[in-house]
This record gives C-alpha cells, structure tokens and sequence, in this order.
C-alpha cells in the first residue's frame, strides 16, 4: 500500500475508472429526493477522492466486500451498486431513518453503533467514511448531549478504529475523508490497533487537490 501512495502520479495516470464526478447532477436527483424532508441531497461526486483511493487499492475489482460508516442514506452505495457493479457494500448509520429511506432507493444501510459493527472478524476488504471521525464533528456531538466539547471523542475515536480493525481482512484498509488527516498522523496512539495512516504526497494535490482529505489505516 505504501508503494502505491509513494508512486501515486504513475498509478493515477494509468487508471481508468468512471469516476462520481461525471455523474450528471441530476441522473440521481428525483430518486434521492423522493422524501426531501429528511435529507440534504448528496451526490456522489462528493466521494470522488475516497473513489479514486479504491480504485488505486483495488483496481477493478467487483467482488469486493465493505462497508461506509454514517452513510446516511447512501448515495455513494447507491453509485457504487448501479455504476460500478459492487454489491457487495453496506451502510452503518445509527439513524434509523437512514435505513428506511435507503431502501425506498434500493440500497443497504444497517442501523448499528460503529463501536459494535454487525460483521465476522476479518471479513471486510474496505471499510471508509466522509466526516465521521472527524474531531470538530465529534466536539460539536459532545456539546449537544451536554458534555465537554472534545471530552468523549478520544474513547469514541479508539473503539471505532479497534472495530474497523476487527472486521477487516488481513491488508484490508479504511480510507477516511475529510476526517482531519494531520490530527491523526501526528497523534499515533489515536490509531492503535493501526500503526499508522498513510496521506497522498504533495505531488499527488497537484492531480486532485481533494486527495488532501484523504488518510488510509491499513491493517
């Protein structure tokens, strides 16, 4: 995996993949909007740097078998179910509304605690997320449930990442995005059972500067 991010410009220019910017702005729309009153319309270009980051770690592979943590109602499943062939991913989010609304748009999302993931040990390829871990999102979490902001981020931050850990497949990998990368990298013991997370070098920014938001947990 560390090869790959070091090398990332020549696999970059090798890829090929039909990337959720090129989805048109409304293939999607009347579908994701059929209960507007619940949800903010989401597109899956938003996850385009999580995409390319499969990609580069997988290729092409369809059989693959993962799950996006707060996926709301699941746009990018959605993309990665009907454009890309990959039924093998499921949603986590504890909104039980999510879960309702996802499968009006014929998609799979659990309602589950990520600290308690609904999967065997070693049984995830992939697992990613968009905002979830994030450490602002979490401080904003505490103060609305009467808590110090920040103050139960730490415990909730490791016994995320202890289940990711569990349930992905030896050199399985969780990207996160705009999850504050630096925090993480610079704070080791937040990532225990991982060792590290690997971020695209500055070269790659140049390609897409959206990489930035991108760190992966490899396991």
């Amino acid at each position: 995996m560390q090869d790959r991010f070091r090398n990332l410009k020549a696999g970059m220019n090798a890829l090929t993949y039909s990337a959720p910017g090129t989805i048109s702005a409304n293939k999607y729309t009347e579908l994701l909007l059929a209960d507007p009153d619940n949800y903010e319309l989401l597109h899956a270009s938003m996850f385009r740097p999580i995409h390319i980051t499969m990609q580069i770690a997988f290729g092409d592979q369809k059989d693959l078998v993962g799950a996006q943590l707060g996926s709301s109602y699941g746009a990018y499943l959605l993309f990665l179910q009907e454009e890309m062939g990959m039924k093998g991913m499921v949603g986590i989010d504890v909104d039980p509304i999510a879960g309702k609304y996802a499968e009006k748009i014929g998609v799979r999302v659990l309602q589950h605690d990520a600290r308690a993931l609904p999967f065997e040990n070693a049984s995830l390829d992939v697992v990613f997320s968009n905002h979830f871990l994030d450490p602002l999102y979490c401080g904003i979490i505490d103060a609305a449930n009467g808590l110090s902001a920040g103050s139960n981020c730490p415990s909730f931050f490791r016994d995320v990442l202890k289940e990711i850990y569990r349930v992905l497949k030896p050199s399985g990998i969780y990207i996160m995005q705009n999850e504050l990368p630096d925090y993480y990298r610079t704070r080791r013991s937040y990532l225990s059972p991982f060792s590290s997370a690997e971020v695209y070098p500055p070269e790659a920014l140049l390609l897409d500067p959206m990489l930035g938001y991108i760190a992966v947990l490899q396991k």
